[in-house]
């Protein structure tokens, strides 16, 4: 009903009281008493307007306008009508929904009383109902204007702007607003969720920076918001946003809260338990995995999740389970994002099993439901053809970096760099699932090394050179990279900020120790960038057969083009086209280390990797698995296990599925 949208029962338990007090200040006692008092009084002097409005809120109160408004007519003709009495009545024609005659009387009311916040915040609500906006704005404003509580208005004429698409206004008027109460629970949450939407158009602006300072700020809000009233919801988003920042302790500390306050959300108890297998309790992490499933089986992220932490055996448990998960894929509306969570999780138990030709059916489907799928579910038969930029992500930067990274722009910038003894960088880059992760650990497992994850930040530095270089040549930021020739529009103080922003961002991983590894992947991309940056910066290029890569990827719920065996393919040769150049032009040595020797003979190559840093051996980075350091990346499980060889050729188990794959590979290096 649209009037209990213009007014809420708060209002009129607060008009009861202040028409209580203007009939009689020192009038004590329960509603009932004061009820009975303004009563009596109405009887004995049928011309005491406040009385009849003390009576008249309470039928309001008692969802009865019609008689309520009875109470008042004989007053509302009289030019000398008390604001309280028109207030009244004006409320009294909201509910009866007469929007028309309450919004007459209302005005009637802030003329004699100004400072009536309420009385504005209500003509705001009428006029966006009458579709007003300018008015409705006006008279939102005036309410916030006249009162410090506010909190209704505020969130009214965000609501305004956010509906006529003024997101810079709302969000200003209610940053403005906690400058007035700055624990408002209501208010910061909303600014936490409109600054949501800021993020992300600056995301697909580019503004690195920008979108960073606005995640904070969302954090901020949903921090407060919790501590004056705490949420199981707000407690997600608040972990959500503490690990996008990679505060991966508070973030499951937030999780716990969540939990605590509804442990019967499902939802909670997933992002708990898929932060305790990242922190390594795994035992822990199951459990809180089964608990979810047995609140809500509907949850297919939880399934997907749950199935990635633990190996199945041959049982009746894993048959009623495997039965279950059939089941729910039979359903016909299921959403296509369940879908997927499915069939990875059923691909999951069977690739345990054994089963390997039902686990690739399962992988199969899951990749080819996916938007960024060359051949999807719908088009096998006659697949329209992409161009062939589609199937080449790599294709333009390969081209560019090999162009431009030489070894004479190196030795002409040698000095523009950063040398910093007190932290330098270990990059720990290959393909996806090429064993970065493990890599990590070895290393990490050293006194002397930190691990600060798989860290955006050198390719966010690359988007804020490229967007620097628009700006200063009036270019529209947009798709077409114009990397790495914007490093000619930057100079030498730009770059050694982003280089001493970045040791600085690493020093956080590893206040005490001097070397700190970045096992972002796909940083073999930036290698260039990275030599420039930083000259004594140490380089890891973890290799592995290409098909245990290829099939690794294909068994992981990932993005395009890592869900496209076609498209994934020509992304390896491209890698390794642009490594090759790497190897050859950079200044710094590159360390290549190998999953299968890793496999093989553990602490030769640890050894090799330990020296490669300048470091003398310490016995620990054998016993990596023991390593009780938070991981973030789909081989959580696996490096928490002691070294296993399951994984090497694991690609022959599906072998008769990926021969047009193997032929691709075996196919000329790729020309620039």
């Amino acid at each position: 009903m649209l009037a209990t949208s213009v007014i809420h029962p708060d209002h009129l338990d607060r008009l009861f009281v202040r028409a209580c007090g203007l009939m009689d200040p020192s009038l004590s006692g329960t509603p009932a008493d004061r009820l009975r008092e303004a009563r009596r009084r109405s009887r004995v002097d049928h011309t005491d307007a406040v009385a009849n409005a003390v009576v008249a809120v309470w039928d309001l109160i008692e969802k009865r306008p019609k008689e309520s408004l009875n109470y008042l007519l004989r007053f509302l003709g009289d030019a000398d009508c008390i604001g309280i009495v028109l207030q009244v009545a004006g409320y009294a024609c909201v509910l009866q929904d007469d929007l028309d005659q309450a919004a007459l009387l209302l005005n009637r009311t802030v003329k004699l009383e100004p400072r009536a916040a309420e009385c504005w915040t209500v003509l705001g609500r009428i006029a966006s109902a009458n579709r007003q906006p300018e008015l409705a704005m006006e008279r939102h404003q005036r309410a916030i204007a006249v009162s410090n509580a506010t909190c209704a208005s505020v969130l009214d004429l965000t609501h305004v702007f956010v509906r006529h698409r003024r997101l810079d206004d709302a969000i200003h008027t209610l940053r403005v607003a906690l400058m007035r109460d700055r624990n408002n629970p209501q208010i910061n949450r909303t600014l936490a969720r409109l600054l949501r939407r800021r993020s992300i158009v600056l995301g697909r602006k580019n503004m690195r920076v920008a979108k960073q300072r606005i995640v904070r700020e969302r954090l901020r809000c949903l921090q407060t918001a919790n501590r004056a009233a705490p949420r199981s919801d707000s407690y997600i988003r608040q972990g959500r946003l503490e690990g996008q920042l990679e505060q991966f302790d508070r973030a499951r500390q937030s999780y716990g809260h969540a939990v605590r306050l509804d442990p019967q959300s499902s939802f909670a108890l997933t992002h708990l338990a898929n932060a305790n297998v990242d922190s390594g309790n795994i035992s822990q992490a199951i459990e809180q995995f089964e608990s979810a499933i047995d609140m809500d089986p509907h949850h297919a992220a939880t399934h997907f999740r749950y199935t990635r932490t633990r190996k199945f055996k041959a049982e009746p448990k894993t048959s009623d389970y495997v039965t279950m998960l059939e089941s729910r894929l039979k359903e016909p509306e299921l959403p296509l994002r369940d879908r997927v969570h499915l069939e990875f999780a059923l691909g999951k138990i069977f690739d345990d099993l054994g089963e390997y030709d039902r686990a690739w059916k399962h992988f199969d489907t899951a990749n080819r439901l996916k938007p960024g799928h060359q051949r999807s579910l719908d088009s096998a038969e006659s697949p329209k053809p992409r161009p062939a930029s589609d199937r080449a992500p790599l294709k333009r930067i390969a081209e560019a970096s090999i162009s431009f990274f030489t070894p004479e722009f190196y030795r002409a910038n040698a000095n523009v760099g950063i040398r910093r003894d007190s932290v330098r960088p270990i990059f720990v880059v290959g393909m996806p699932r090429s064993g970065t992760t493990l890599t990590e650990q070895i290393l990490t497992s050293h006194p002397a090394i930190a691990g600060a994850g798989e860290l955006k930040t050198i390719n966010n530095i690359r988007r804020t050179i490229e967007n620097e270089s628009n700006d200063a040549r009036g270019i529209a930021h947009g798709p077409v990279s114009n990397y790495p020739k914007c490093l000619w529009d930057t100079d030498q103080y730009r770059i050694q900020r982003h280089a001493n922003d970045y040791l600085d961002q690493l020093k956080t991983f590893g206040p005490n120790e001097t070397f700190v590894t970045d096992k972002m992947p796909t940083n073999f991309m930036h290698l260039g960038l990275i030599a420039l940056l930083f000259p004594n910066a140490i380089v890891i290029h973890c290799q592995r057969d290409p098909m245990d890569v290829l099939v690794s990827c294909y068994c992981q719920n990932l993005n395009p083009p890592f869900c496209d065996l076609e498209s994934l393919s020509l992304y390896y040769r491209r890698y390794r086209q642009m490594m090759a150049h790497f190897e050859e032009a950079l200044p710094i040595r590159i360390h290549n280390i190998t999953y299968e020797e890793t496999v093989a003979d553990c602490e030769r190559v640890a050894r090799g990797m330990i020296d490669h840093c300048g470091l003398p051996w310490d016995p620990a980075c054998i016993d990596f698995h023991e390593n009780e350091r938070s991981v973030h990346t789909p081989s959580k499980w696996q490096v928490r296990q002691p070294m296993y060889a399951t994984s090497v050729q694991k690609w022959r188990r599906f072998e008769h599925h990926l021969q047009p794959i193997l032929d691709s590979l075996h196919q000329p290096p790729l020309d620039i």
